[in-house]
This record gives C-alpha cells, structure tokens and sequence, in this order.
C-alpha cells in the first residue's frame, strides 16, 4: 500500500528514516511524500503525519472533482464505516494547487456520501476513523485509518491556532500545541516555572490556564504581565535562579540554548519539581539537519538521568527545534 507522509521541509530526509527508508513515488509538496514500503517507528520524532493512498483519482481541478472523489469511496473503504461509527474527513490541497473548490467543499461532499451509503456519524473531534484526502494537481488520493495511525489528529499533521487578543508572541502556539499533543494535565492552582520567560508568551498561555507562573528572565515581561498577581517575574538568569529554586508542579522551557546545554540545565531543575511532576522543553537544533538525530538522541540521554523521557516531537510550530515532554523520576 501507498501511504502520504509529511513532516517539516528540511526534515523530510529524517522522517523518511524514521519511516524503515520507503521508496518515494512522489514529492507532493514540500515536507510530503508519497511512498511505497513503509514501517514507520513506534515513536518517531520527525515523521508528523502519515496516512494511506489506497484510492488514486483523477483531478480537473473543477467542481466535478466532488463526483469523482465521490465515486472513489469504494466498497474496501467503506467496508469499515456502519451506522453508528465515528468519522471525520480530513483533507489537504497541495501547495501551489488551486483548483475551483475549498478543503470545505470537499469535505462536506465525502462526509454526505459517507453518511449516505454507511449511516456513519460525522465527529469531527472525536473520530474513530478518519478519511484522509491529499490532492495535487491532476491526482486526489483517499485512505481510511485510524487517528493514532495517523501520528496526529490534524489533517497533514498541521495544528493552526487562532491568533488571539492581547497575544503576546507566536512563541506560544509551540506550547499550546505541546500541551494538547502531549496530553500534560494543568489544573487552576498549581504552579508553574517559566525559564527563559521574556517576553512571556508562554507564561501567558500558562497563567490563561488558571496556573500561578514564576517567570525567570534578566529582561522585562510584557506590561500585561507585569500586573498581573499570580505571576512573580524574577530577574535573574536560570542558572542563578535553580541555585535556590521555589517548589512548582510543572516546568517549561523555550531558551535559545544549545540543546544539550539546554537538557541539563533542565535535568539540573528536577531538583524544584514535586514528585510526577511534568516538563516541556524545546530543544533548539543546528541548520544542519544530519546532525538532528545525534543531538536530540544526546540530550535525551542527559534528561533521562532525571526524568521519564515521554515524548519527542517536532510539531507543527516548531522550526529547528523539537519539543520534549519529560515527567520526574
């Protein structure tokens, strides 16, 4: 079977890897590939999303495509639907494709057709089949998989957020999606450690999240910030600070470090965590891709003296980095 996978554009090379080294059939776009062969890890860092092609049609580019997709629901896809099962229809048009429908209508035509032929019941954030579609210019491919066979419950793998008011940076989209990828629990009362704060973006998404923050930067936080009474900004470099640190429930860190500086000042950390507490760190990687495996791999070892490595992942929001979920030993 033919599977789509992507992952950022530069990492392509290392999700291919992390996929057993499958043969491409295509470059769809940038970060995408269309490939035969593949056994993907069971917890890859750089492969974002894979789905199967089990379904090829061919594309105009105009709104008779609907009847085409439509046709290509086959009986070996469907097979798998009832009434009652939980669906949602996940597409993606490629870049510099621009034919004369949205991702929208396209969805909407595969969810009636489904629903009409299965009795299946469209939930879009609950699913527990998804139907990708990928369509490129002149070819549409569809396939039927399970969410955690996809790696990710966002079509293509990509996460957009809204960008909100009184949003301090884009910073803070890695962690929203940090939190929602790695399932890290947050309840209103507990506290938090922010180092490297400034300008803030982060602590903001954590005190929104009804935490109290200590943020630990030698420049100033946000104005915005700087009222608010759950948060204590302390003017000192993380170093400093983890010489005495306060107790907290959670700590984050996004510091433009080395990474395996960046791992032990973290491992050096644990010291102010309470027992199970949680770690989101984005390790900062070179523009030299080929080194990304052994540095992420090495600064794993250095966190795994103290703490239980949970996951690591490039997401979506992350450009040469990947972000790291750890819990206390």
């Amino acid at each position: 079977m033919r599977y789509i996978l992507t992952a950022q554009a530069d990492a392509l090379p290392l999700a291919l890897r992390e996929a057993g080294g499958p043969k491409v059939a295509r470059y769809l776009m940038p970060g995408v590939a269309l490939c035969e062969g593949v056994t993907p890890h069971k917890k890859p860092i750089f492969l974002r999303h894979l789905c199967p092609a089990e379904i090829e049609v061919p594309l105009e580019g105009t709104p008779f495509d609907m009847e085409g997709l439509q046709r290509g629901l086959s009986s070996s896809l469907l097979e798998r639907l009832h009434a009652g099962t939980r669906f949602s229809v996940q597409s993606v048009i490629a870049e510099g494709y621009t034919p004369a429908y949205k991702r929208f209508d396209v969805n909407e035509a595969l969810s009636s057709a489904i629903i009409a032929q299965t009795g299946a019941e469209l939930s879009v954030k609950r699913p527990e089949w998804v139907l990708s579609v990928f369509l490129a210019q002149g070819t549409g491919w569809l396939g039927l998989s399970t969410p955690a066979e996809n790696l990710s419950d966002w079509a293509g793998g990509m996460r957009r957020f809204k960008w909100e008011e009184g949003q301090i940076s884009r910073a803070e989209f890695k962690l929203l999606e940090a939190l929602e990828v790695f399932g890290v629990p947050l309840s209103d009362g507990m506290r938090a450690l922010d180092l490297g704060a400034a300008p803030g973006g982060w602590t903001r998404v954590l005190r929104r999240r009804g935490l109290y923050v200590t943020a630990v930067d030698p420049a100033d936080l946000d104005p915005r910030l700087a009222r608010d009474t759950r948060v204590t900004h302390v003017k000192a470099t993380a170093q400093a600070y983890l010489r005495s640190p306060a107790p907290c429930d959670l700590m984050v860190n996004d510091m433009k470090m080395d990474s395996a500086e960046s791992a032990a000042l973290t491992a050096q950390g644990a010291a102010c965590l309470r027992p199970g507490g949680a770690v989101i760190l984005t390790l900062k990687l070179p523009e030299n891709t080929e080194k990304w495996f052994p540095l992420v791999a090495r600064a794993g070892s250095i966190l795994a003296k103290a703490y239980r490595v949970e996951n690591i992942r490039q997401l979506f929001h992350n450009r040469n980095e990947a972000t790291v979920c750890l819990t206390k030993l």
